[in-house]
């Protein structure tokens, strides 16, 4: 027998859900910061695994933007990005931080999917972070109350703690279906210029500060095969303000230099080759509320 389907994975920003997509696929499908809104787009990342009675089980995982309150349309349409991937889910997986107390923010996250007539597996992950495990019961409980969740799960994304479990419970709900063939032996699902500007704006993320890695982007702009078994990668990374530009860039270079150098080795260690990055910064005035450069980008 075999079964296909898709789960979309919702929750508030930093909860793990970036992580969890990592660790199943065991490969970096989707970038991660303790940043809060790293991811922006939906991104798709498919296993396949046998079960325990040898059957083959599918199941694409949609990794969707931590949901807030928007603030432009950046982040309006990171929102319109979670509610599209419910309408064609099987499965809806919502991530909470066993950390984290219920609030309100819990609550508007989970009104837009608590009427959808589709499974919903709760799953509190970072209990390897918790002094008392047996405090989990209390968090489970206050869920329990809700009416909502066919299934409760405690993990720890980051440590791998009862994920096949997890992945056991998921399987009870997905529909009987062919495995889609996607074509590629890859388990992430973005294109290479998609994935190569992620790699390059997590870089961003974790080493720029205060509003600035939310008013910038990365566009790649070419990427050739050159001799030497070596790829070279132009890519802009675009700002809202001459003065970011200045922060990016750093004093004579450094930082732009240091983003630079490890998105290098990092997409070497992917790819498997020699990489050339040439990064440029370049001022687009408001870009987080222009529709059509979002458009452009894809967010839209």
């Amino acid at each position: 027998m075999q079964k296909s389907g898709f789960v979309s994975i919702i929750g508030k920003p930093n909860v793990g859900k970036s992580t969890l997509l990592n660790n199943i696929l065991n490969f970096k499908a989707s970038i991660v910061s303790p940043k809060p809104q790293t991811t922006r787009v939906n991104i798709y990342g498919y296993t396949v695994y046998k079960n325990k009675n040898n059957d083959d089980i599918q199941i694409i995982f949609v990794d969707t933007p931590g949901y807030h309150k928007p603030v432009n349309h950046l982040s309006e349409a990171m929102i319109k990005q979670i509610k599209a991937s419910l309408e064609d889910t099987d499965v809806i997986l919502f991530l909470v931080d066993a950390l984290s107390p219920f609030e309100e923010q819990d609550r508007n996250t989970i009104s837009i999917f608590q009427d959808i007539n589709k499974p919903k597996i709760l799953a509190i992950n970072k209990i390897d972070k918790l002094i008392d495990r047996k405090s989990v019961l209390t968090t489970i409980e206050e869920y329990t109350n809700l009416n909502i969740f066919n299934e409760i799960v405690p993990i720890s994304a980051i440590k791998k703690i009862n994920i096949d479990r997890l992945l056991e419970v998921i399987e009870k709900y997905l529909p009987e279906r062919e495995h889609i063939d996607f074509g590629t032996v890859q388990p992430f699902l973005s294109n290479l210029k998609f994935y190569i500007s992620e790699v390059i704006r997590e870089k961003l993320f974790n080493f720029t500060h205060q509003e600035l890695p939310y008013k910038t982007t990365v566009v790649v702009e070419n990427i050739e095969e050159r001799p030497n078994n070596t790829l070279y990668i132009s890519a802009i990374i675009f700002v809202e303000k001459e003065s970011q530009k200045s922060i990016v860039i750093g004093k004579q270079g450094k930082m732009i230099k240091k983003i630079g150098t490890l998105a290098r080795e990092e997409l070497e260690m992917l790819l498997g080759k020699k990489v050339y990055l040439d990064l440029w910064v370049k001022e687009k005035e408001n870009w987080t509320s222009n529709t059509d450069f979002l458009r452009s980008l894809g967010y839209m």
